[in-house]
């Protein structure tokens, strides 16, 4: 969980400065760019650690089917 959540920290933190680059240099978001950002970061959290958990319970649920 840790290990999913810091990469998810990670990868949020570049979305959302992606996010307020591409807002400041080329106006691409319009006038919701400041949630938008936010949103970008906060979902990328979410994905990351979800996935995380799925994957690392899969091999335990494969197994109990198994035998």
């Amino acid at each position: 969980m840790l290990s999913g959540f810091t990469l998810g920290l990670l990868l949020g933190a570049i979305g959302f400065v992606r996010i307020a680059l591409w807002s400041a240099l080329f106006k691409a978001y319009g006038e919701h760019s400041f949630q938008v950002g936010p949103t970008v970061g906060i979902a990328l959290v979410g994905v990351v650690l979800w996935g995380t958990l799925v994957g690392s319970m899969l091999p335990f649920v494969l197994q109990t089917h198994r035998s």
